[in-house]
């Protein structure tokens, strides 16, 4: 064999052994570019999450005084200062819950429960937002 031929026979092999070099090459870019987009600076420092909630959960269990059995289809109303008041139905656990505004938090408020067969019920609360719920008895008539 020639030298010219020798050459071109390694110029073959080279090529043939080398393609995956730029391959190569594009995943290691195309992993530094996820890296760069998709990491999170850890810099221990909290973000703050804003307050968006406008109201607060009043939540109410009717149950019968002398049983102790939960009072399903109770009317429950809270009546409070500077706004329209709002009707709630327990359901079948006597549980009943009224959305309020935020800034009637620490208000104080009428709470009146009427059911079939039972005595109304009515009492003065003060509002307070991450309250336990209220258990309110009701007397058989």
């Amino acid at each position: 064999m020639s030298k010219e031929n020798n050459k071109s026979i390694d110029k073959k092999m080279w090529r043939t052994q080398v393609w995956w070099v730029p391959i190569v090459v594009a995943v290691i870019g195309l992993v530094g570019v996820l890296i760069a987009t998709f990491a999170k600076p850890n810099n221990n420092t909290p973000t703050p999450v804003p307050n968006l909630t406008t109201s607060f959960s009043y939540t109410v269990q009717v149950q019968d005084a002398n049983s102790g059995e939960s009072i399903s289809n109770a009317k429950v109303t809270l009546a409070v200062t500077s706004q329209v008041p709002s009707d709630e139905i327990t359901d079948g656990k006597g549980i009943a819950v009224i959305d309020i505004d935020r800034d009637k938090d620490g208000e104080t408020s009428r709470v009146t429960v009427e059911a079939k067969g039972y005595k109304p019920y009515s009492q003065y609360i003060t509002l307070q937002a991450n309250k336990l719920p209220d258990i309110i008895l009701l007397e058989p008539e």
